[in-house]
């Protein structure tokens, strides 16, 4: 009989373990950086010479992905390489376009490449 109530004894104080002392796991939830590798200089440029700022990303599949962006300004390597070789030439850098809020939705596969642009 003794060793039934050691038995209920231990099994009443492992249940009595803090939630917060459990390893707990989780699904779902809103994870924003996610199980994910960033792929630098993933989403190809919808117009050359420009990028565009990213600002939602959802798969419909692996070559159909809808990526919206809000802003698009001038790609800073293609703007100094012109001012270099405008500077070889002897000739005044040519004027870098300001920023400018552009909504757009477009429709990229899995390798960054636009398909459809949607203004």
């Amino acid at each position: 009989m003794k060793l039934s109530y050691f038995g209920v004894a231990l099994t009443m104080a492992a249940l009595a373990v803090p939630a917060s002392a459990q390893k707990q796991t989780y699904k779902g939830g809103a994870d924003d950086f996610g199980p994910y590798t960033v792929v630098p200089g993933w989403l190809k440029p919808i117009k050359e010479g420009f990028l565009q700022k990213g600002v939602s990303v959802w798969a419909e599949t692996p070559d159909h992905i809808f990526v919206t962006t809000s802003v698009e300004f001038a790609d800073p390597a293609a703007t100094r390489e012109a001012a270099a070789a405008a500077a070889a030439a002897g000739r005044p850098a040519p004027a870098v376009p300001a920023p400018r809020n552009r909504a757009l939705v477009s429709v990229v596969d899995r390798n960054g490449n636009p398909k459809e642009v949607w203004t």
